[in-house]
């Protein structure tokens, strides 16, 4: 004879089991009813943002390291920002603002498409005295490739826009190779500045 509460072997005498006390021969007791537990939170992501890629996210950790500050992610770019006026004491009286996004399809048409409107975007947003009254505004627009495409190379090494206290270099990341592609030309114009935008660029987003 077995307990029908415990399941456990009973002596032939006896009016409780032993074991766990409850009544010989007792109609079995359903347990509680297993509880599905509720599902794991689903953490709050911004809208359009994208998936970050590993060396998308070792690169803006790389950035965040050198520049000393956290990205904001842009959604009208769908970019990350890093701002500062004080990372080299050549371009101190510039503002430099450093976007970065990754398209490993990007031909030279997206890559221009993409730092024109980098540049727009700064042109309206920024804050302090107009372009050209004490500083001006230096726009980085980084482009990373897993294997950087002919087209946005291509585009990269033209000469950038021409704009009034405001300097566009649009820069090529290839993550493969850890090269950094950009204009190495110097325009007429501005160009007591160019070599000091360029070498910021080579010191800061060489990945």
């Amino acid at each position: 004879m077995f307990c029908t509460h415990c399941g456990k072997n009973l002596p032939d005498t006896g009016r409780f089991c032993p074991y766990c006390g409850a009544p010989v021969g007792a109609t079995p007791t359903a347990g509680p009813a297993p509880t599905t537990p509720p599902p794991a939170p689903v953490p709050p992501t911004q809208p359009n943002q994208p998936a970050i890629t590993p060396a998308f996210q070792q690169y803006l950790k790389l950035l965040e390291q050198r520049l000393q500050q956290p990205p904001r992610y842009i959604p009208e770019l769908n970019a990350y920002l890093f701002y500062t006026s004080r990372i080299s004491a050549a371009l101190s009286k510039m503002k430099q603002y450093f976007y970065v996004t990754q398209n490993d399809q990007a031909d030279g048409n997206l890559l221009k498409a993409y730092s024109s409107a980098c540049t727009q975007f700064t042109f309206d947003s920024h804050d302090g005295l107009p372009r050209g009254i004490v500083s001006g505004l230096v726009i980085y627009s980084v482009m990373l490739q897993t294997h950087a495409t002919p087209g946005a190379c291509a585009a990269a090494a033209q000469l950038p826009e021409n704009h009034y206290s405001a300097f566009e270099l649009p820069v090529v990341v290839d993550l493969s190779t850890h090269q950094l592609i950009h204009c190495t030309r110097t325009p007429v114009w501005g160009w007591a500045m160019w070599s000091k935008i360029r070498r910021v660029a080579d010191e800061t987003l060489l990945f």
